[in-house]
């Protein structure tokens, strides 16, 4: 039976001090948020069962090749469960990954892997958006300077955290184990072992029944970390009090592929820039494509699965119908600019499967003190936001958090619950320790603080980023097209560059550039927008009652100044600059941005903000 190969172990943190509290527990799903959960709890001296349906995809794909992985959304997908293929050898549906700060944060805090660790990253400084008619793309920042996605491939990460588990003590890894049942109350999974193909004969990640004689393993803890379709939440379903549903959007997907070479030439030309994630917004679908460490482009295709009822469109099902020359005139009419760069494009097509784009929303995201759900198992969520794989690292982060702020006094070994509440009370009418009148082991006790606090914490940020993710379509496939939504952009990247630090921050930059709960940084924004218009409507009766000067003097009051060589340059006086944006401010700002000198150059360190807002300003207003 395929067990853990060791090799390429990254170095991991300075071991975690002693537990008073650890005990045994089988995580089901060796993908990214799988693996990270069996090293968060291996390092505080638990003994992990790591069990896997595919592969080794280590042994499989040993040369990591990741160069044809789907594409993703805003900053890619997502899911957590599962490595997945790729187009061009193993045939899967994985969507290129695209880390932002919770990602990295969560791989950094619980596994200490930087980015030289993750085997290949190409930044993302922000969107690159292809007109209809084609030509040099637009580009549209993400954020402040130093604020960019990574782009990784999936196999290529979950290879990376495979072997961090492998590294880990007391973490077992068990490949080609179908599980076939779930015990929520034991709590306990059965599988049957399976024969690794190691690819030889498919090229896939496959396991084949080997006579199967099934094993029945039992744990303190079950984690589900199996993905969209996870048989460990299948099994939480069947409880009472726990909430699930499944929607599905009508956009399908598919993979396709730019070679390097192809990838190359058009970069020396300006219509294909690396760093940047590439979007052909059409309205009702779109293009994008991904960077690959190997110069390559990962590139999907978002369209409607089947004709929508008005018939308005082109779906999946019609291009299909109509052949090779259907899809060659469709790219020839939407993608002009694209089409020169897929030499492979019908092959792609016939070879790679047309996936759908599923949202799980479950409620909680564990059952008593035994089972817990991380990843596309608790919240699985459409690619467009570019969060789903940062999500479910965070819910590692947050779930080992919790354990350490819960081990740091040793529970009480006699502390009664009911197992039967699913939601971790009891049915005495307590928090799930004081109703049961009978005694639990310290680990059980532990569990029971924990896993409510996780649930709790967790299942409001699944709910809202599943939202975010479904409305941000719109922005992508249609909104990015517009040249009013541009400039709005534009006009908000530029006020949280001119006004001090924190006291403004767009919704996107919140999501992707920070550590703030999803949750919180909806409510965040929401105020933050309010301020900002006030701002501006303060600012336009100003103008309409004092004039301009009337401005800078209000401006003046409010922010403090502060020098710089050349004269004084305040936070007003920067902020009513960038708002203006026009006339010889503007180019005063613009030439400084590009080495002409401006106010004195670069300035003091504790003006480099400044600097960064001038050197960010001619990619705003391209």
């Amino acid at each position: 039976m395929p067990t853990s190969t060791a090799g390429g172990v990254p170095p991991l943190p300075p071991p975690l001090p002693p537990f008073s509290v650890a005990g045994s527990a089988i995580v089901v799903g060796a993908g990214l948020a799988g693996c990270l959960t069996a090293v968060a709890l291996g390092r505080r001296g638990w003994a992990v069962t790591l069990l896997e349906y595919r592969d080794d995809p280590r042994a499989v794909h040993p040369a990591g090749d990741d160069s044809g992985e789907g594409g993703g959304g805003d900053g890619g997908h997502s899911g957590s469960g599962g490595g997945g293929g790729r187009g061009r050898g193993p045939v899967g549906r994985s969507i290129n990954l695209a880390l932002s700060t919770r990602g990295l944060t969560a791989l950094a805090a619980v596994a200490g892997l930087g980015e030289a660790d993750l085997g290949g990253v190409v930044l993302m400084h922000g969107r690159a958006l292809h007109p209809r008619s084609g030509g040099v793309p637009k580009l549209q920042a993400y954020g402040q300077p130093g604020e960019a996605l990574r782009s990784v491939g999936r196999a290529t990460l979950n290879k990376v955290l495979l072997d961090a588990a492998a590294g880990t003590a007391g973490v077992t890894t068990v490949f080609c184990a179908k599980v076939v049942a779930v015990d929520v109350d034991t709590p306990s999974v059965t599988y049957v072992p399976q024969q690794g193909l190691r690819g030889a004969q498919t090229g896939k990640e496959e396991c084949a029944a080997n006579a199967p004689v099934p094993n029945t393993l039992t744990a303190d803890l079950v984690v589900g970390a199996d993905g969209s379709f996870s048989k460990v939440r299948s099994a939480l379903a069947r409880r009472p009090w726990f909430d699930y549903a499944q929607s599905y959007v009508p956009a399908a997907y598919k993979e396709l592929h730019i070679p390097a070479a192809v990838a190359t030439a058009a970069a020396a030309d300006g219509t294909l820039p690396r760093e940047f994630l590439h979007i052909w917004p059409r309205g009702r679908y779109m293009l994008i494509a991904l960077p690959n460490a190997d110069g390559s482009f990962t590139v999907t295709l978002f369209l409607d699965a089947i004709a929508t009822a008005d018939g308005g469109g082109p779906s999946f099902a019609s291009l299909d119908a109509g052949g090779p020359a259907a899809v060659t005139t469709f790219f020839r009419a939407e993608f002009p600019d694209a089409l020169p760069l897929l030499p492979d494009l019908v092959a792609d097509w016939a070879a790679n499967p047309t996936a759908a784009l599923p949202t799980v929303r479950c409620a909680p995201y564990h059952y008593a003190s035994s089972v817990v759900l991380v990843g596309d198992a608790a919240h699985a969520i459409v690619p467009f936001y570019g969060q789903g794989c940062n999500a479910a690292l965070e819910d590692v982060r947050v779930l080992a958090n919790l354990l350490d702020d819960a081990a740091v006094a040793t529970p009480s070994a006699t502390a009664p619950s009911d197992p039967a509440a699913a939601d971790g009370t009891s049915a005495g009418g307590g928090d799930g320790i004081d109703g049961g009148g009978y005694s639990i082991s310290p680990v059980s006790a532990l569990l029971a603080t924990v896993l409510p606090a996780y649930s709790a914490a967790r299942v409001p940020s699944g709910h809202t980023i599943a939202d975010l993710a479904l409305g941000h379509y719109d922005e992508m496939a249609a909104k990015t097209a517009s040249p009013a939504f541009l400039a709005l952009r534009r006009v908000r990247l530029a006020v949280q560059a001119a006004l001090p630090r924190g006291l403004y921050t767009p919704l996107y930059s919140l999501i992707s550039f920070s550590n703030v709960p999803y949750a919180d940084a909806v409510a965040r924004a929401a105020r933050d927008d309010a301020v900002a218009s006030a701002v501006a409507a303060v600012l336009g009766g100003v103008v309409a009652v004092a004039g301009s000067q009337g401005v800078m003097r209000l401006l003046r009051a409010v922010f403090p100044l502060r020098r710089r060589r050349g004269g004084p340059l305040g936070w007003g006086w920067r902020l009513w600059r960038v708002l203006r944006g026009t006339g010889g401010a503007r180019t005063q700002l613009l030439g400084a941005a590009e080495g002409n000198g401006g106010e004195g150059g670069r300035g003091t360190t504790t003006n480099r903000r400044g600097w960064h807002v001038r050197r960010l300003l001619p990619r705003l207003w391209r």
